[in-house]
């Protein structure tokens, strides 16, 4: 199979270099196929680009864009700038054989800006050439014929012969589209690639019989040979509305420009393609804008080419725009960075309103404000995820990923490649490349649950990342990176970990940073009330039936329990008792496990003036439904009360109410 891989690219990098495009196509379709049953999209992703460019030559735009799109997220998840950039000549191409020359110009013009291959930079400089050339503007050739593809080089010399300069030999539709040129009979084409050179020789020559029928049978539009002033201001208006700010130096390409911002401190800040000035020079021009340069507002300058020659509601219309975009981007920038004050009760879904927690609230908006290591300390059970993820949503970094991973429930030979991402053929079963989770979560938040129980291997790799903020997939030499914030979590002791060896020391003090610890529920019974009602009212909602309501006896079952699982086994408890109780009114002690039926009531000594009513009205109460046998009615009536205001005492004071006895006959 590797050998016919081997001969399919063979024959297709011949193909075109040959000039042969038409069979290039095939050839790439085929070596596609092949490649992508075998070596995945890394290997593909060079056939893919042929495939792109050869597609948007001939005219098959919507297979060109489908495949750049393709190549645009391989390339974006694996954070291969380099051949991010390079795409931007499909695109150029896309545009080019379309006619929609001033957006070819900007991505050729981006090709050219950034560092590539010869035969790339080769042909975003042939389209910039012949778009000058259909444009009428005497400009000095970029491209320089000195590439190994025939075809490239054919096109090459087909300009040079335009301008009368000494050119190679030309290519058999080159030879005939030229001698149509100067007078000569219409060439015959036989495809595509052919039919869009006619098109783009008869803009050039003006000839608009050709162009209008060329244009109508490949249902395409095309941009007037030159602009007027008027034109060459509605498209860098537009420009202006509707690319992302801050602007690429080739965005209003062939025009030059420079946009500079001075903050409060004097300092100038600029972007675009016209070389920067100095902070003298730039106060100078504020003081009084000269030639081609504006004044946006008092503290911002605008350059554009021949911005002198606009008319005057255009100039004012672009500084203005100008301005707006820019200080739109800045409020953008301060609400991002904006932080979350805290909150005295509960937040991001965490209930509870004992002092614990409110300690616990105030750290977790101090903390998300930085990116400072977080460890968060509390038994199993206990909400240690719900802290890590509020942390996130009041960090700055709220619009980005947030990925959980448990470290204990991950098997100790695949929780490197979960977490670093993998090369095809890095380990049995690994029969593509994968990104890791780091690498998914750039500029966002990882939380590693059970940090304590990683395996040492994957606590250096971790270690190093933290560190340098670079890591390596399995399998891989090549070092990449990402800004991920790491949180970490554990419900056991570090320090024992560490003086075991199962945990590396330096990896323990580069994760502490500020630790959170959450107390167990059992240190919290003010919050037990809140956190029941709250789940059972989760589980009413989700199920639309069912008891919505505690009856005193659980209540009172639920503060004396000491909930070894914490809010987790509370939680459950609630589910399993709302299912067990069905349409009943309010869940009772028998729908509870038989741990909690059986629990002891633990009365809790008072001291106060209103802890000692408190005991008087239990202790009368409760002497009173003995005496009643538990029969409430017969309590209240010798209390003198309501059969309600008594259900209410017993609510409140948590008394437990014994079933009736049955009389014996």
């Amino acid at each position: 199979m590797h050998d016919r891989v081997d001969a399919t690219l063979d024959l297709l990098f011949a193909l075109f270099c040959s000039g042969e495009w038409g069979g290039a196509r095939a050839a790439a379709l085929d070596a596609l196929l092949l490649v992508d049953q075998t070596q995945g999209d890394r290997a593909a992703g060079g056939i893919l680009f042929m495939l792109a460019f050869l597609a948007a030559d001939d005219g098959q735009w919507t297979h060109a864009t489908h495949l750049l799109e393709r190549l645009r997220k391989f390339y974006g998840d694996m954070r291969d700038e380099k051949r991010l950039a390079e795409l931007e000549m499909i695109a150029a191409a896309i545009d080019f054989s379309r006619g929609r020359f001033s957006a070819a110009e900007r991505a050729a013009n981006a090709v050219l800006a950034t560092k590539t291959s010869d035969q790339i930079r080769e042909t975003a400089a042939l389209m910039l050439d012949e778009i000058d050339w259909i444009q009428r503007r005497d400009k000095p050739l970029r491209s320089i014929g000195k590439t190994a593809n025939v075809e490239l080089t054919s096109r090459h010399a087909l300009l040079r012969a335009r301008r009368r300069l000494a050119h190679g030999a030309l290519g058999p539709f080159a030879a005939q589209l030229f001698d149509w040129e100067n007078g000569g009979s219409l060439p015959e084409v036989g495809n595509g690639s052919e039919k869009l050179m006619l098109f783009r020789a008869a803009l050039g020559r003006g000839r608009n019989d050709v162009v209008e029928k060329i244009a109508s049978e490949l249902h395409i539009g095309h941009e007037a040979v030159s602009e007027d002033a008027s034109e060459s201001e509605l498209r860098i208006l537009c420009a202006a509305s509707a690319l992302a700010f801050p602007f690429a130096r080739n965005d209003f390409s062939p025009m030059r420009w420079r946009f500079a911002t001075r903050n409060r401190l004097g300092q100038w800040q600029e972007i675009g393609s016209v070389a920067s000035l100095s902070a003298a020079e730039l106060d100078a021009i504020l003081a009084s804008p000269t030639d081609d340069w504006i004044a946006c507002s008092d503290r911002e300058l605008l350059y554009i080419d021949d911005l002198s020659q606009w008319s005057a509601g255009a100039r004012e219309a672009v500084a203005s725009l100008f301005h707006v975009r820019a200080e739109h981007h800045r409020l953008r920038r301060l609400v991002d960075e904006d932080p979350i004050e805290a909150r005295s009760e509960s937040i991001e879904g965490i209930v509870g309103e004992s002092q614990a927690m409110r300690d616990v609230y105030e750290v977790i908006a101090r903390v998300a404000k930085r990116d400072v290591p977080v460890c968060i300390l509390g038994e199993s059970g206990t909400g240690k995820e719900l802290v890590a993820r509020a942390i996130h949503h009041q960090s700055s970094r709220r619009h980005k990923p947030y990925t959980p991973i448990n470290c204990a429930a991950l098997p100790e030979n695949l929780i490197e490649s979960e977490l670093f991402g993998h090369t095809r053929g890095a380990f049995t079963g690994a029969d593509r490349d994968r990104a890791g989770l780091i690498e998914t979560t750039d500029r966002g938040t990882l939380f590693l649950d059970e940090i304590g129980e990683m395996p040492l291997t994957a606590q250096a790799k971790l270690l190093r990342f933290l560190q340098e903020g670079e890591f390596r997939r399995v399998g891989e030499t090549v070092n990449r990176s990402a800004d991920v914030r790491v949180v970490t979590a554990t419900n056991r002791k570090l320090e024992a970990a560490v003086e075991q060896g199962r945990f590396r020391e330096d990896l323990y003090y580069r994760v502490r940073g500020v630790e959170i610890v959450l107390p167990p529920l059992r240190d919290r019974a003010n919050d037990i009330p809140l956190l029941a009602s709250h789940f059972l009212c989760a589980e009413q909602k989700k199920h639309r039936s069912g008891p919505a309501r505690l009856s005193a006896e659980v209540e009172a079952a639920f503060a004396s329990y000491h909930w070894p699982g914490n809010i987790r086994e509370l939680q459950n408890t609630i589910r399993a008792a709302h299912a067990l109780a069905g349409d009943a009114r309010e869940i009772d002690l028998e729908h509870l496990p038989e741990r909690l039926r059986g629990i002891k009531i633990v009365r809790t000594p008072l001291g106060s003036y209103q802890d000692a009513v408190a005991r008087f009205r239990r202790e009368l109460i409760e002497k009173s439904l003995l005496q009643a046998n538990g029969n409430q009615n017969q309590a209240a009536a010798m209390l003198k009360i309501s059969r309600q205001a008594l259900a209410y005492q017993i609510r409140e004071l948590g008394i437990l109410v014994k079933p009736l006895k049955q009389q014996r006959t």
